[in-house]
């Protein structure tokens, strides 16, 4: 079974100021440095998104980047490290 890493995650349209873009209600693809993330396309609405994406390669210093038309914004780098599941205790 595949492991992988899920994020919940926010991301906003803002402006020069940093004020959100509330008028913003458009498809932006997503992608990561792993180019493992799902899902790769997302719906703001009123210049906000927040989900959560699943990130299934363990890398360091990984970003997610939004883009719409030319316009991009990238996420802080983090890791995504292996998921180390316990060993199933059996008692005879």
């Amino acid at each position: 079974m595949p492991r992988y890493v899920c994020i919940k995650i926010t991301a906003r349209d803002s402006s020069e100021d940093e004020n959100i873009v509330t008028t913003f209600n458009q498809d932006v693809n997503l992608t990561d440095t792993t180019g493992t993330i799902n899902p790769g396309s997302v719906t703001f609405s009123s210049g906000t998104w927040t989900g959560d994406v699943i990130i299934t390669k363990a890398q360091t210093n990984v970003t997610i980047t939004a883009t719409y038309n030319s316009k991009t914004g990238t996420s802080n780098s983090f890791d995504v490290t292996p998921v180390v599941l316990p060993t199933p205790y059996s008692n005879p």
